[in-house]
């Protein structure tokens, strides 16, 4: 015990502690920078998911107002007429037209609209069609979203199947840039 008035100096060597507190600030800053990263990645698919939803709910829409307008154009007044019709032959030939245009309008279309298949688009085919649409290659869409060059291809063939595109004469990039650019 020193004596009143004295005092006593107690030096260790902290270097240890310091050095890894070091090390644990840069541990942390790493996941702070990839969590930021992650962050960004997830706000860019968050856009891309809602311009998606906007495009389908606008394509349901659409599809409603054609259906709409076909009833009001043909088929009520083709019921109308079949209503009227005294030769049975003549009822028969609206009722197949009838039919017909019933199960037409309930069809899928085929007319080529890129936004036709969008609903029917998985997760990771939307994260594919991003990049696709900015120009990345299969090749470096697979390190990015870090699966296989086959499973990219997998998806590219899932997408340019539910997009109805067929053949080789339309390329998923120029077809997502021309008809569905802020869709994908």
């Amino acid at each position: 015990m020193p004596a009143p008035g004295k005092y006593l100096v107690l030096l260790t060597n902290i270097t240890p502690q310091v050095l890894q507190r070091e090390m644990m600030e840069e541990a942390i800053g790493r996941h702070a920078a990839a969590l930021l990263e992650e962050k960004r990645r997830l706000e860019e698919l968050d856009i891309t998911l809602r311009t998606v939803l906007s495009t389908i709910h606008a394509e349901r829409d659409s599809r409603r107002d054609e259906l709409s307008s076909h009833i009001r154009r043909v088929l009520l007044p083709a019921l109308e007429q079949i209503g009227k019709e005294p030769d049975a032959a003549a009822r028969a030939s609206l009722i197949r037209l009838v039919r017909d245009s019933l199960r037409s309008s309930l069809a899928d279309s085929d007319d080529g609209r890129p936004q036709a298949g969008l609903n029917r688009l998985t997760l990771a085919e939307l994260k594919v069609c991003r990049l696709v649409r900015a120009g990345h290659s299969s090749k470096e869409i697979a390190g990015l979203l870090n699966i296989s060059p086959e499973t990219v291809q997998t998806h590219r063939r899932s997408i340019r199947r539910k997009l109805g595109l067929r053949g080789h004469d339309t390329q998923l990039a120029v077809h997502l840039l021309r008809n569905g650019g802020e869709t994908a």
